[in-house]
């Protein structure tokens, strides 16, 4: 008897499986921004909302056309390249899609999902490798830098020892050249990584599809290279002047230094909420108070860049894929 109801209920929460999720997701991240809010205290954040810059939070704002641009570049180039794709509708649409379906996943993982809508004559598998290609060199980006501000940070605030300091720079500088110089070996793409994954029995059948592997060639990595670091500064950039506009200090090193942290810790946790909802305001708090600035302006200020860098986005695709249905 009883170990019927466990069967039943072990079913439901199966088949309620990304329900649950979702609803875990909302709870961590609705609780986080009550925390916060209280915390700091709701008029104080009200208060400095009102007297914010707004001409900065304006450029700010306006620096999002730069950010989806620079990402749309790094994508057309890619979709040509490896996908054999030309049509700069389609990959526009497959981009604002990708907003669209990777606010609500984990890790953004919705976005290799909401890209392959408009490839209709492609495999997911095929979309999904070329989406990996584009997310892999951003994520570099903020793992080494953000390694670095973090390990400074430690060292002046926690009186981490010189010589654990240096160590510790050595290994992130290290490691993460080497990993640098594999990803952008085009031989890496071409021979190593297509022969392992066709030594995988489950990938048999779609071994053809993999044959994109060898699309990837040096220029292409040195060009996504490149406009994944500027799509990172143009992100941190606008970060500092929200904070500029909500702090009225003009402290921009410690801002893009806090700005950098937030994007390395994020990167780690960022599962447990929707978009890095209440995790970014957290981190930033954290890190402002330990430095000595605003915490009410980090808050706000993470909260602009949530609602500017993610929903606007979101919504302009969902908009296109509502009106394309």
């Amino acid at each position: 008897m009883m170990g019927t109801v466990a069967a039943k209920i072990y079913s439901g929460i199966k088949k309620r499986r990304n329900l649950l999720i979702n609803i875990a997701k909302f709870t961590i991240a609705v609780t986080l921004i009550y925390f916060l809010v209280t915390h700091l205290n709701p008029s104080q954040i009200y208060s400095d909302m009102k007297k914010a810059n707004k001409l900065l939070i304006s450029f700010a704002l306006l620096l999002l056309g730069l950010n989806v641009y620079l990402q749309y570049v790094k994508w057309e180039l890619i979709c040509k390249q490896v996908l054999g794709v030309t049509d700069k509708r389609k990959i526009w649409l497959s981009l604002f899609y990708g907003f669209s379906a990777g606010i609500s996943t984990p890790m953004r993982l919705g976005e290799y999902v909401g890209r392959a809508i408009p490839f209709k004559d492609k495999n997911l598998l095929e979309i999904t490798f070329a989406t990996f290609v584009d997310k892999i060199f951003p994520i570099f980006m903020v793992l080494f830098i953000g390694s670095v501000a973090t390990i400074i940070f430690l060292h002046y605030y926690f009186n981490v020892a010189v010589y654990v300091t240096v160590s510790l720079f050595l290994v992130i500088f290290i490691s993460l050249y080497l990993l640098l110089l594999i990803f952008s070996d085009s031989d890496f793409w071409d021979s190593y990584l297509y022969k392992k994954v066709s030594n995988i029995k489950i990938f048999n059948k779609y071994i053809e599809k993999f044959q994109i592997l060898k699309k990837v060639n040096k220029v292409t990595l040195r060009k996504v290279t490149v406009y994944s670091f500027l799509f990172y500064l143009t992100y941190i950039f606008q970060f500092a002047i929200l904070f500029y506009a909500f702090s009225g200090s003009f402290d921009f090193v410690n801002y893009i230094w806090i700005g950098s942290m937030v994007m390395f810790a994020k990167k780690f946790i960022s599962f447990l909420t929707f978009g890095d909802l209440g995790i970014r305001e957290a981190t930033a708090v954290y890190f402002a108070g330990l430095i000595g600035i605003s915490e009410t302006a980090a808050f706000n200020a993470s909260i602009i860049i949530f609602v500017i860098n993610l929903v606007l986005p979101s919504l302009v695709g969902l908009f296109l894929f509502l009106r394309r249905n």
